[in-house]
């Protein structure tokens, strides 16, 4: 049972609970005063009447009918106390469910709370990580672009390849005059086409298999601006009833810089 429908029973309760007791209130006092006929004096002339008195007839005859009144009122009012008593259990025992409802209701909004906050700091340690591997990716990409782009950055391959094709040009000019050769176009182009980097040196690796498998929709890429970490959520509120599974729980984030929040909550 939603504590919500629990309260709203008890409330029904109290309020007949309080209908039926003030009824039993109201019946507790029955009062009455005796008839202004058979008030003062009175007297029996039993020369008159050897067997019998008026005027104390008449009184007997109101006492009895007095006394058939009372003993209604009487029955009147035990009987609104026994539903006032009934009605008051009743309540009680409602009173005593609700609390055990609300109680239950509580422990799990508690288990609730506490599992998106467990959820929340395991999401933003995460979301450190993810940042710090962003961050290695910028970096990684920034130099293969550094070395495969253009000819003026300090880690061009193709300067690299340039000046260590002159250095081994020059090398073996130097080599071929020491054993008798002369400085000539001809000398020179030979020494040119012996130069092998490839051969030699060996070709970089930028290592873009194992980069394109950790940049993957499945392993994150990196240019993600919300992250799902769960097939539902659960929507909130100040009622059991506004607790309600809906939509994955998706999640904004911020990548970069690596110093910027991750998520809103973290």
């Amino acid at each position: 049972m939603l504590h919500e429908t629990c309260i709203v029973e008890q409330n029904a309760l109290e309020a007949d609970k309080d209908t039926k007791c003030q009824a039993m209130v109201d019946a507790q006092v029955n009062v009455w005063e005796v008839a202004s006929a058979h008030t003062g004096s009175k007297s029996c002339d039993f020369l008159a009447d050897a067997s019998g008195c008026s005027d104390f007839d008449s009184l007997e005859a109101w006492v009895l009918n007095l006394k058939g009144s009372i003993s209604t009122a009487r029955a009147d009012y035990v009987s609104k106390t026994g539903l006032c008593n009934d009605a008051t259990t009743l309540y009680d025992d409602k009173v005593q469910e609700c609390i055990g409802v609300n109680g239950d209701y509580e422990s799990k909004k508690s288990d609730c709370a506490g599992a998106l906050s467990t959820a929340e700091v395991a999401i933003c340690t995460f979301g450190s990580r993810f940042q710090e591997k962003c961050e290695k990716l910028d970096t990684v990409n920034a130099l293969v672009t550094e070395v495969t782009d253009g000819s003026e950055a300090t880690q061009s391959e193709a300067s690299r390849i340039d000046e260590w094709s002159a250095t081994q040009t020059v090398k073996c000019i130097l080599q071929s005059y020491q054993e008798g050769g002369t400085f000539n176009e001809a000398g020179q182009a030979t020494c040119t086409s012996g130069i092998d980097y490839a051969g030699s040196v060996g070709t970089m690796d930028y290592k873009a298999t194992e980069i394109t498998a950790q940049t993957t929709a499945e392993m994150l890429s990196c240019t993600e601006t919300h992250i799902t970490f769960s097939d539902s959520t659960w929507a909130t509120g100040s009622t059991s009833a506004d607790y309600v599974e809906t939509t994955p729980y998706a999640v904004g984030v911020t990548l970069r810089p690596i110093s910027a929040t991750f998520a809103s909550f973290c």
